[in-house]
């Protein structure tokens, strides 16, 4: 994956009164022209699953901050990814490959495009990681010290949000949605 580039603008367009009055879970969410459906949202994403090809995409979602505030948020999570491909003690934990694919249109169960409800061209698609997650302040995984300092001694430290998978040993396995440093969510 190459170095980032900055996002380029795009101007927030409104939700429609239809997103607003349903849940994205039960939309029917999907990427267009592919097997990726809807899985799983954040605070400033929504997940999209292909468990056939057993990758994920995750894409910036419009909310009511700033877009510029969602961009950084997106663009540290996406340099903290970029540091832990380059490690091997760190790729192990994570969902790498990674990689920066093409903007793609996100539709609804009904095939009523909704790109302009996202930052399509603002994601990143990995490894699809089977399991349960749990975020981190509700186990205590054994290792977790030792992750943890792997992953700050790279330079990734915004930790305090992660969410892991377990072994059956009480041990974190892999990691998602860290970051080179927090951005204040602006709740």
């Amino acid at each position: 994956m190459g170095a980032l580039h900055r996002f380029s603008s795009i101007v927030a367009p409104k939700i429609t009164e239809y997103a607003c009055s349903m849940s994205n879970s039960s939309r029917g969410l999907k990427l267009a022209g592919s097997e990726y459906v809807f899985l799983d949202e954040g605070a400033f994403g929504t997940v999209f699953v292909d468990r056939l090809a057993g990758r994920v995409r995750k894409i910036l979602r419009r909310t009511e901050r700033a877009e510029e505030h969602c961009r950084l948020v997106m663009q540290t999570e996406l340099c903290a990814l970029i540091i832990a491909e380059q490690n091997a003690e760190l790729t192990a934990y994570t969902a790498a490959p990674f990689s920066k694919p093409l903007p793609i249109n996100v539709i609804d169960g009904h095939g009523v495009d909704v790109t302009a409800e996202f930052y399509a061209d603002a994601g990143f698609e990995s490894a699809y990681i089977y399991g349960t997650f749990h975020k981190i302040n509700t186990v205590s995984p054994l290792n977790w010290p030792i992750v943890a300092n792997h992953f700050r001694s790279t330079g990734i430290m915004h930790l305090e949000d992660v969410s892991v998978t377990l072994n059956n040993r009480n041990e974190v396995e892999k990691v998602i949605d860290f970051a080179t440093r927090y951005i204040e969510p602006f709740w």
